[in-house]
């Protein structure tokens, strides 16, 4: 399935249907949110990732620092 075609109405009753396994439940949570963000940048998040990354190596040397 994929969870970045499915209408809002679609994902409701997906986050809702117990018989789907959590992996998918929180697939469409996760593309629900990027939806309601309104990323224009479509579905990727290799920005979102490198971000984090970069913030947690930052928040290493600062403790290093110390």
């Amino acid at each position: 399935m994929d969870c970045r075609k499915l209408s809002a109405e679609a994902c409701e009753h997906a986050v809702q249907n117990e018989r789907l396994p959590m992996r998918v439940i929180v697939q469409v949570l996760f593309f629900e949110q990027i939806r309601v963000n309104g990323s224009s940048t479509g579905y990727s998040t290799p920005e979102l990732t490198t971000t984090t990354l970069n913030t947690e190596d930052d928040e290493w040397d600062h403790v290093k620092e110390y």
